[in-house]
């Protein structure tokens, strides 16, 4: 199942984690289920294919995390004269721009792009590379104003309207929180992931059985959210969070707790590692709950 907005899938190793296309790899091991074992290449580790989906998801590298968060990406090669700009053209507008990664192919010399949303293109600046005195190296390795060189780069976006589910958006929006070192809006962002989550499910169950709206939204209002979890759901869809997601209720309380004190403006610390629990919990949850 598909949570980030990228459609290209990857499975990481837990162990050493290395990480391939989801799709390379079904084409070479043709499994039947997500749930049989695969074992990575790179080191030997064993693990469901569906853990290697969540390990991917989770990752904190920088490439994988962007491709969470990204539904626009271009990449190519283009030659500089080093030291005047150079503008590269997209195929299409961006208009969130993420990142844009540089990469020199040839010589040492320093580039940097220049960007801004709504854009077809970004600019990449260079100039020479700055040099110790004492350094002995080989003057021919080193770029120098007005070299013809070549660069490649990759870029990283996605549209402003995400046109997927509002638990997926929060999801994104904690990603990309989490990328920018801003931990505390990330929790809030996947906490109330976690809550839309569940209710989209409940609903779901309940318009199946044909109960009107208006019943539905007072059902929703009148349960608090662990009630929701771990009565609902094993009553109405007969699943049960901590066997199929391993989301136990006392860790459940605790994020609720914390998202409502933020909500209701509580001064609370968020620690990096915290998010990365929390996200990494609430994928799991869902993975399982959407493989079960």
């Amino acid at each position: 199942m598909k949570i980030g907005i990228n459609n290209n899938l990857s499975i990481s190793c837990s162990k050493c984690k290395s990480g391939e296309s989801l799709s390379f790899v079904m084409q070479r091991n043709s499994p039947v289920s997500l749930h049989e074992i695969n074992q990575c290449r790179s080191c030997g580790n064993s693990f469901s294919y569906l853990d290697g989906i969540i390990d991917a998801y989770c990752s904190e590298h920088p490439f994988i995390a962007l491709d969470f968060v990204s539904n626009i990406i271009e990449y190519g090669t283009c030659d500089i004269a080093i030291g005047t700009p150079k503008v590269v053209s997209l195929k299409q507008t961006v208009p969130i721009f993420h990142k844009v990664f540089l990469t020199n192919k040839e010589k040492f010399y320093f580039s940097a792009p220049i960007y801004e949303n709504d854009r077809a293109n970004f600019t990449i600046l260079s100039s020479e590379e700055i040099r110790i005195s004492r350094e002995t190296t080989n003057e021919d390795s080193f770029g120098k104003f007005g070299d013809i060189v070549k660069i490649g780069w990759m870029v990283y976006g996605r549209t402003k309207e995400l046109n997927v589910e509002p638990w997926k958006q929060l999801l994104v929006q904690s990603k990309e929180e989490y990328i920018n070192e801003k931990y505390l809006l990330s929790f809030l962002s996947v906490a109330i992931a976690l809550e839309s989550y569940i209710n989209s499910k409940i609903v779901e169950n309940l318009n199946s059985k044909n109960i009107d709206e208006k019943s539905i939204d007072i059902f929703l209002k009148e349960s608090n959210m662990v009630d929701k979890a771990f009565v609902l759901f094993k009553s109405l869809i007969g699943i049960d969070p901590v066997e199929v997601g391993n989301l136990s209720r006392s860790n459940f309380t605790k994020i609720i707790e914390k998202r409502n004190k933020i909500a209701h403006g509580k001064i609370v610390t968020v620690e990096k590692n915290e998010v990365i629990d929390v996200f990494n919990a609430v994928i799991k949850f869902i993975i399982y709950m959407e493989n079960s």
